[in-house]
């Protein structure tokens, strides 16, 4: 009897924890009007903050972008900001980018 109800409390405890662990929303970790970049997929490695960049095309790379500013970006598989590419919508993230990033292409203010 002792051990069955050490096994339900086991049972218990285990079904209270989460099966895997989520990430940060990117707004949580991404200060608002700056760009992240992390060199991993899913906010994996150490990340980059770039405070409030003017407009234009930077070297800047990675796995994972969260553009917190109030105006797209483009990120581009080439560091001059060439080669295949898509936009990053403002306060939105993209966490698995299909390619490397090696340029980001900041527009407005």
């Amino acid at each position: 009897m002792r051990k069955r109800l050490f096994a339900l409390a086991g049972v218990a405890v285990a079904a209270a924890l989460p099966l895997t662990a989520q990430p940060a929303s990117a707004s949580s970790v991404c200060a608002s009007g700056a760009v992240c970049t992390w060199p991993k997929a899913h906010f994996g490695g150490t990340k980059l903050t770039h405070h409030n960049p003017d407009p234009g095309c930077y070297a800047w790379g990675g796995r994972t972008i969260s553009n917190q500013r109030s105006v797209r970006i483009t990120v581009y598989s080439g560091g001059s900001c060439t080669g295949s590419h898509f936009d990053i919508k403002p306060k939105h993230y993209s966490d698995n980018v299909p390619f490397k990033v090696m340029g980001i292409g900041v527009w407005g203010r």
